[in-house]
């Protein structure tokens, strides 16, 4: 297992129980042009949120985001966010509704578990991918929501105990699968475009 793997899991076991910052990444895309100052304010928040990754170590501390805890700490937050299968219908759901980072973990879970559908994942995240940047929404997808799931952790008093760090690394080659994509498909469009 890669130290990072193995430090993030341990991480897990004790971040729940320590007081922690929220880590944030700096957002350099806005596809907020022609709003107001409150709606381009919202909207940078949105995205700052999309691509916060809800668990991360930087030197010598372990950042953990209010969405990570909310997992943690709410079984019916829990639900909504993992599922025995995932399916397109949810993923457009909760798109509709908003609920884009618990989105992005479904559509990431449904490229996981149907190697039939990865190709419109794909197709999925490119046209997001010109709005924002989805390599960097995935990122922070998997970030906040990988060590919770229920298939490699348990909640226990409102602590994962991390019980399948090997399926985080299988699943950590699917991103970086996405993530190459993704930065491929930019690649090509930019020199077609000149």
């Amino acid at each position: 297992m890669n130290l990072y793997i193995h430090l993030l899991c341990l991480a897990c076991k004790i971040l729940f129980s320590v007081q922690t910052g929220i880590g944030q990444q700096e957002v350099t895309r806005h596809p907020s042009e022609g709003f107001n100052e409150p709606q381009e304010r919202a909207t940078e928040n949105w995205i700052e949120d999309l691509y916060e990754m809800g668990i991360s170590i930087s030197n010598d501390t372990i950042f953990v985001s209010d969405e990570t805890r909310k997992v943690a700490a709410d079984p019916a937050h829990r639900e909504l966010i993992y599922r025995a299968s995932y399916t397109w219908d949810e993923a457009n759901f909760l798109l509709e509704v908003k609920e884009y980072k618990i989105a992005f973990w479904h559509l990431f879970n449904i490229y996981v578990d149907d190697p039939d559908s990865r190709e419109n994942v794909l197709k999925y995240l490119i046209t997001f991918d010109r709005f924002l940047q989805a390599d960097s929404a995935m990122i922070g997808v998997f970030y906040t929501y990988a060590f919770l799931d229920p298939k490699v952790a348990v909640i226990q008093n409102g602590i994962p105990v991390v019980q399948h760090p090997e399926l985080i690394e299988e699943q950590q080659a699917y991103l970086k699968s996405i993530v190459q994509f993704i930065a491929a498909y930019r690649l090509k469009e930019k020199n077609i475009s000149g």
